[in-house]
């Protein structure tokens, strides 16, 4: 009997420790997929998602006005904000405390003077974005995941590295979504690497 119940046990264990073993070898090769994917360097995704912690800190630890909202993006060290702000005064303070990061390249502001985007609102954009994303990756002349999209009441931002082609592609798609008021691209070129032989 006291052999008979590790023996059990050890029967029992086994196929859900080689279930845990194979979720544990996708879920890396998941992320391994879309490390491999993206045009950046390994470094720059690091850094771009450092940035994106350490300016988002920043403003919390700045307290400013509940109606106060803002997004940070970062792709190869250029930051796009976008949100809303009640006054010229504290977009300006968002600004200010977002340029303290000592290597970014460069800063758009598309924080719009407005009231803070609401939970309804909020949910048709994330619709809208899946949509774009959703034709982006089913086009044959563009890959999807070479694209970062973000939709605020119905504006959409566009980044990544993309080839002239692509771009025209991808912003052609996103401004064909229903519920798309204005497309705002913050593209970076890439060149096609030569192909040997």
């Amino acid at each position: 009997m006291k052999l008979a119940l590790p023996l059990l046990t050890c029967l029992i264990l086994t196929p859900v420790l080689s279930g845990c073993v194979a979720m544990l070898f996708a879920g890396a090769a998941g992320t391994t997929a879309v490390v491999a994917n993206d045009r950046r360097t390994l470094g720059a995704q690091v850094e771009d998602k450092e940035i994106e912690s350490k300016v988002v800190r920043w403003l919390k630890e700045a307290e400013l006005d509940e109606s106060v909202n803002v997004k940070v993006l970062s792709f190869n060290r250029h930051i796009l904000l976008i949100g809303q702000a009640p006054s010229d005064f504290l977009r300006d303070k968002v600004l200010d405390i977002s340029s303290q990061y000592p290597n970014f390249i460069d800063l758009y502001n598309e924080i719009r003077i407005d009231e803070k985007i609401t939970a309804s609102e909020a949910g048709k954009d994330a619709w809208i974005s899946t949509k774009i994303k959703s034709r982006m990756l089913a086009d044959k002349e563009l890959n999807g995941n070479h694209v970062k999209i973000y939709t605020e009441k119905g504006e959409v931002f566009l980044m990544g590295m993309l080839t002239p082609r692509e771009k025209k592609v991808a912003i052609t798609i996103a401004r064909n979504i229903a519920g798309v008021k204005k497309v705002t691209d913050v593209f970076q070129d890439y060149q096609e690497p030569v192909k040997q032989g």
